[in-house]
């Protein structure tokens, strides 16, 4: 009988665990299911509940407003500070020396303050020297500023004495020092602008400076102003200027002294629906043709954001061809009447003109890339005189003359620029003219290639060649000058191509060497006619940052 039970039990409890067993089974859904969460609700003053048990499912309660009574007091929080994150630590001041062939010398002095928020100020000094027979150049400047901001405006403060000085050898029995050019430029600044630019306050931005070239050969006073928001909801931007040059006002010069005044009035409009700025220029001097009016068209559009962007437009500007800023493009200029040692027979003037040039343009650029920007640009201009120099022989020297002619000038642009990959880059610029007339000692088509090459930030090398096609070249006689393009002697030379190796390489942070070679193709045309060029030159130097 016992037997007989506990057989019944085993087969029993087999059964109810084998029961449990649930074989695979394919579910069907016939709706799709989204979980949500329902929003919350503020509570209801009778609130609602499902009782089985009762009927009666309306449960009622009341509020009651109470403050508890306690000793326990909290402790005052300290508010929070938020610190600005820290900047990388910047070395104040910086010292270059290098040597080279050619009895170069090249010196480079930086001095700048602590970084601060509200001011900072510094120095800057540079030396340059060389000696290649049959020429002496030399340059040194200095360069000095402050700058303090306000809550409403940044003022800066700029002084800056540069003095070079460019000797060829005679074959006169002169002394050396009646063919020593020496250009001395200081000029005071006072820059002011707006510290933050907001949409319905007044934002400027102004200058004020005054030059002195070769003690009162020339002086400059320049003052000018940006100014936006001056009418309120009316996107208008009004740009001002007044220029004064004054000549040949030493009492030790020759001539008498000259001046000319300059204002010009350009106020644009903004038409941001359609992309567009329409504006005029009006230019008035106080002798010569005193009165110009020109309108100012501004089209630009990005066909793809940040990517693709054209500009097109209708734009004049004008300029004076000063002293210093025609010796800075030909050292090796006639300076009769510029404060200096010279041999004063045939003296006559520098012809200091305005150029004026009326441009359409068309420009696009594209970012094919991160890496990858390319810009083209096609203008068209009429230019009123345009500068060019020719050659002035007299007795004594063989230098050059300020002279201009009116043409068209048609000019295309290209620049390319590329970063391969974290070592190597390419950067690409070439400019091409065509103008209708013919225009001395200016090259019509030239190119830069450069392609840097860095390793982990220890070594730098970077190769450039530039390319400069022929340029014209004319000379005339003294007693020429009034007619200067008749009987006049046309010769070409050129092309000129450079080929040049910058090398440098940092030990630490504040230690570098580095070595410049230029014109490793030993190019000796002469960039001027009559004043010959150095062929491949060297530099070594040393860096030291602090």
């Amino acid at each position: 009988m016992n037997l007989i039970r506990v057989l019944f039990f085993i087969l029993f409890t087999a059964y109810s665990i084998f029961g449990q067993d649930i074989k695979t089974t394919e579910i069907k859904i016939f709706e799709e299911f989204t979980p949500s969460i329902i929003d919350a609700t503020k509570i209801n003053d009778r609130a609602t509940y499902n009782d089985s048990s009762s009927n009666e499912r309306v449960q009622q309660y009341d509020f009651f407003e109470f403050n508890l009574r306690s000793n326990f007091k909290t402790k005052i929080l300290a508010p929070a500070k938020i610190k600005d994150p820290l900047l990388d630590k910047l070395h104040n001041n910086s010292a270059s020396f290098g040597l080279g062939n050619y009895y170069k010398t090249q010196a480079d002095i930086i001095y700048c303050s602590n970084r601060s928020k509200n001011k900072s100020y510094g120095i800057y000094f540079n030396h340059y020297a060389d000696k290649y027979l049959p020429a002496k150049n030399s340059k040194n400047s200095f360069h000095g500023f402050y700058k303090q901001i306000t809550l409403s405006n940044v003022y800066r403060i700029n002084l800056i004495y540069d003095k070079r000085t460019a000797f060829y050898e005679n074959e006169n029995d002169l002394f050396d020092e009646y063919f020593r050019n020496r250009f001395a430029f200081t000029k005071l600044s006072l820059n002011i602008f707006s510290n933050k630019s907001m949409s319905n306050q007044i934002s400027h931005n102004t200058k004020l400076s005054i030059s002195d070239l070769n003690e009162f050969s020339e002086n400059h006073f320049h003052v000018s102003s940006n100014i936006t928001n001056l009418f309120k909801n009316l996107p208008l931007k009004i740009n001002t200027r007044f220029d004064s040059y004054l000549n040949y006002n030493s009492e030790l010069s020759p001539f008498i002294s000259t001046y000319i005044n300059y204002f010009n009035f350009s106020p644009n409009y903004a038409l941001d629906k359609y992309n567009i700025i329409l504006g005029f220029d009006l230019a008035v001097k106080s002798s010569g043709q005193n009165f110009h009016l020109m309108p100012n068209i501004k089209f630009s559009k990005e066909l793809v954001k940040n990517i693709i962007k054209i500009e097109t437009g209708f734009s004049q500007s004008h300029y004076k061809n000063s002293m210093r800023y025609i010796s800075e493009i030909n050292p090796y200029i006639h300076t009769y009447g510029m404060n200096q040692s010279i041999y004063a027979n045939y003296a006559f003037e520098q012809n200091l003109s305005f150029t004026k040039r009326d441009k359409f343009y068309f420009s696009f650029r594209n970012i094919l890339s991160d890496n990858d920007l390319i810009k083209t640009s096609i203008s068209y201009s009429i230019v009123d005189n345009f500068l060019h120099f020719v050659r002035v022989d007299n007795l004594s020297y063989q230098r050059y003359k300020s002279e201009y002619i009116d043409l068209s000038e048609f000019n295309l642009e290209c620049e390319y620029r590329k970063k391969i990959n974290n070592l190597l880059s390419l950067n690409f610029k070439c400019d091409f003219y065509n103008w209708t007339e013919d225009v001395f000692n200016t090259s019509n088509f030239k190119f830069n290639l450069q392609v840097p090459f860095k390793l982990q930030q220890k070594i730098n090398i970077t190769p450039s060649v530039s390319f400069f096609s022929k340029k014209r070249f004319a000379t005339i006689s003294a007693n020429q000058i009034a007619v200067p393009y008749e009987n006049q002697n046309i010769q070409k030379l050129g092309p000129y191509l450079y080929t040049n190796l910058f090398f440098e390489y940092n030990y630490s942070k504040w230690l570098s060497a580095f070595l410049n070679i230029q014109n490793l193709t030993n190019n000796k045309n002469e960039t001027w006619l009559g004043y010959k060029e150095q062929g491949i030159s060297m530099l070594f130097g040393i860096k030291s940052s602090f």
